[in-house]
């Protein structure tokens, strides 16, 4: 079986594990998605959805406790503290 090479053209593994460089796996893999927008645009919609996901998260949280602190302050304001 032939050994995978770069895109780019020149020889070797497309991942340096143990890379005697100094950006390592995390630069390999940056060079590798640069290198070809067909695995780019996909990488980079997912982690949209992903951030998106988690601000839609905290916004609802923070929604719940805005809702909460209101409640609280017209009860305390109606009800008084009870003392």
């Amino acid at each position: 079986m032939k050994p995978a090479t770069r895109l780019d053209g020149r020889a070797g593994p497309l991942f340096h594990w143990g890379s005697r460089r100094t950006g390592g796996l995390v630069e390999e893999i940056v060079e590798y998605l640069l290198a070809t927008p067909v695995v780019l645009v996909p990488v980079l919609l997912i982690m949209a959805m992903i951030v998106m996901a988690v601000l839609k998260k905290l916004l609802k949280v923070a929604l719940v406790l805005v809702v909460a602190g209101v409640l609280y302050v017209l009860l305390v304001e109606y009800f008084g503290t009870g003392m």
